[in-house]
């Protein structure tokens, strides 16, 4: 007996390799160190494909890889920043000009330094990821009625004290 690992996406289901990023095979179960360590690894994994991206789509979907082949989700809390808010505001700004209200919804996971979350522009459906050593991050924003995604790397320092982000 064998087992098979799908992927539900844009195109519909999809066979996922029979590894996930580390290269550990897919289905094997690790003790809860052990996770933290390998989903640690691909965390970073994650932050140095970004920061030398030109496809962001392969980040993005990277991203779901981890997400679907690790516990991932199950850590973290609900998280607000001003500077990644401000910094998410502005991609969606030159993705669906004149748009004045963005839905988001951020989980950080600071064992890790990452955030994840989920954003609805103008019924468009979106992502957000976060690094904080690299204060990077991406947005994908989904077209209704199409297979296409909007995507923008982002920079978002923090102010120094006393400074303003306006």
């Amino acid at each position: 007996m064998s087992t098979v690992f799908v992927r539900w996406g844009a195109k519909g289901f999809a066979l996922l390799p029979p590894t996930d990023l580390t290269g550990a095979p897919r289905g094997r179960f690790l003790g809860f160190e052990e996770r933290s360590r390998v989903i640690a690894k691909d965390i970073q994994k994650l932050s140095d494909m970004l920061r030398t991206a030109t496809d962001f789509s392969e980040v993005q979907s990277a991203f779901f890889d981890l997400s679907e082949s690790s516990d991932l989700l199950s850590h973290g809390g609900p998280w607000r920043s001003e500077a990644v808010e401000k910094a998410v505001g502005a991609c969606v700004a030159s993705m669906v000009p004149g748009t004045t209200a963005m839905d988001l919804f951020l989980v950080r996971i600071p064992e890790f330094g990452f955030a994840h979350g989920s954003l609805v522009v103008e019924g468009r459906m979106g992502t957000v990821i976060y690094f904080e050593k690299t204060q990077m991050g991406l947005v994908t924003l989904g077209t209704p009625g199409s297979n296409e995604c909007n995507l923008a790397r982002f920079t978002a320092s923090r102010p120094m004290q006393g400074a303003s982000l306006n």
